[in-house]
Parts: C-alpha cells; sequence; structure tokens
C-alpha cells in the first residue's frame, strides 16, 4: 500500500521523530512510505542511512508545484493542514485520510478514536495512539523489545531527560538525585542539554560524561 505521513514540525523534535517511526514501522511491513516534512533539516538530524533506504523523506510541496500526486492512505499529524494543492490532489485520489493524534493514558482516547471528522470538503479518521485495546496502541520496534528485554537484570539507574524550555529542569534533577545520587541523568541535545547548559553554566556537548555537584551527567546525540 502507498502512504504518505505529513508532518509538521512544531519544535524539539518530536513531531519529526514520531512520524518517522511510524513511516518505519509501515514500511518494515511492505508498505510504500513518504514522510512529507516541512523542516527537512530537523528530521534529518535523527534518520539513519537505513531510513533512507526503507522511505522517502520529501519537503511539503508549495501550492505551484504541481506534481504530487496522492497515495491511497494519507496520514495527517497531530492536526496538520495540508496545503491547498495537496488537498486537491487526496480528493481526486480518493484517499483515506487518518488524523494521527498525540499519544495519550487519557480515557477520552477510547471515545474518540477512529471517529470521522471533516473539513476542508474531504472526510478524514482519528487516530489515538493509547494503552487500552480500544485505542491504536503504540508502535515498538524489535529492537526496542530486545532492548527491554536484555536489561531486565541491568542495575543502573538511568533517568532520560527531554524537555522543552523550562526554568526549573535542575531543580528536578537535584531533588531526584537526592532520593538517589546513583542516577545517571542522561540529557538529550537540543532544549533539554541547552537549558541545562544554561541553569548550571556549563557548557556540555553531546556524547560527553561528567559529574556536575555530585549528579552524574550523560549527554546524548538526539535518537528515535
Amino acid at each position: 500500500m502507498n502512504i504518505d505521513i505529513i508532518c509538521d514540525v512544531i519544535d524539539n523534535f518530536g513531531d519529526a521523530g514520531v512520524c518517522l517511526r511510524l513511516g518505519r514501522d509501515l514500511a518494515i511491513n511492505s508498505n510504500k512510505v513518504r514522510i512529507f516534512c516541512n523542516n527537512i533539516e530537523s528530521i534529518n538530524k535523527i534518520t539513519t542511512t537505513k531510513d533512507h533506504s526503507l522511505l522517502s523523506i520529501l519537503k511539503w510541496p508549495d501550492n505551484n508545484d504541481e506534481s504530487y500526486l496522492a497515495a491511497e492512505v494519507v496520514i495527517q499529524a497531530f492536526s496538520v493542514r495540508l496545503p491547498q494543492c495537496m488537498i486537491e490532489k487526496v480528493k481526486h485520489k480518493k484517499s483515506l485520510i487518518i488524523n494521527l493524534e498525540y499519544l495519550t493514558a487519557e480515557k477520552f482516547a477510547e471515545d474518540c478514536h477512529k471517529l470521522p471528522s471533516f473539513s476542508d470538503g474531504m472526510e478524514s479518521f482519528f487516530f489515538f495512539p493509547g494503552f487500552s485495546e480500544k485505542t491504536g496502541s503504540v508502535v515498538i520496534e524489535d529492537l526496542l523489545r530486545n532492548k527491554i528485554k536484555n536489561n531486565k537484570n541491568n542495575s543502573s539507574k538511568n533517568i532520560s531527560v527531554f524537555s522543552y524550555d523550562n526554568k526549573k529542569l535542575l531543580i528536578l534533577i537535584n531533588k531526584l538525585n537526592k532520593i538517589d545520587p546513583q542516577f545517571i541523568f542522561n540529557i538529550f541535545e537540543g532544549k533539554a542539554l541547552d537549558i541545562f547548559n544554561e541553569l548550571s553554566k556549563e557548557n556540555l556537548k553531546s556524547e560527553e560524561k561528567t559529574v556536575y555537584k555530585d549528579i552524574n551527567i550523560k549527554t546524548l546525540k538526539m535518537v528515535n
């Protein structure tokens, strides 16, 4: 099946990351997947060589681009609004349109999952990822499953730090460290590392290790 995923990157890699992981999973399961992204730089930051062999990652067509041909399934990620040129092509193709929503554990997801919606003269259907059988569940790759299985007996105490611009980040890290000074705080590059450096007056780059005021810090590249 041919599938288009339309991604509007707002900030902090999250939108691109979800679309990329979904695209990978769909492509591995014998679908032909294109991801149209309005911020190629962000999504390329987290792609691998294998991704480019599995997927087509393309920039959004503008309204003067007539070359876009809609796929059988068009996934609009997180209430993205399509450019007018894409709307017309999707209507002509009569594609199945899916509105991919954010992962939530809220009860409303069960009621809203699969509900129809109408906009721009097109019918679409909500897809709510979630943790119950009445939602769309979550993508868990085989590699991640194996890591979880192999790390069951791992005694390391790791905390992943991924955040938006939050001036209280260092306060949180300090409080968690008081609970257990053996915690290792894995801080991802991007906003989390930027705000940590600002608050701590450090100048850490990705893939570094340090002890900051008795706090074990490890910085990581953005991954997906």
